[in-house]
């Protein structure tokens, strides 16, 4: 297992319509490849199916720089069903030095801490 980014996350704030909801967040990323911040805010969309089952969707954009030091932003969706124990990521990215990550088959954990949540997103 190869830990690509580890993402720190401060939820702002929530708004509830029925079985849907959106909560906003910002942040920032940290790894041996990358470091930066969550440009403007992200979103986490969670809708309540039916059968009582939570479907996750997070979407933000990371802007810093990569391991070489160039400037870049990092697109990712990041999503799961309430219960699952990893997340499943897609990332695209303007970095010629992370572009692989577009194609890498990811995985993602999310743990709470003390006031945030941290993400961590690797790959086998």
């Amino acid at each position: 297992m190869k830990t690509l980014l580890e993402i720190t996350v401060r939820l702002l704030e929530t708004i509830r319509i029925d079985r849907a909801a959106v909560i906003t967040f910002d942040g920032e990323a940290h790894s041996a490849f990358f470091d930066g911040k969550i440009y403007g805010k992200g979103a986490d969309t969670q809708i309540r199916n039916a059968d009582g089952s939570v479907r996750l969707s997070a979407r933000y954009v990371l802007r810093g720089r990569d391991f070489t030091g160039a400037e870049c932003n990092i697109f990712i969706e990041n999503s799961a069903f309430s219960g699952e124990e990893e997340t499943h990521p897609v990332i695209y990215t303007d970095s010629a030095a992370l572009k692989e990550w577009e194609t890498l088959p990811l995985k993602g954990k999310i743990r709470s801490e003390k006031g945030f949540l941290k993400i961590v997103l690797f790959t086998s």
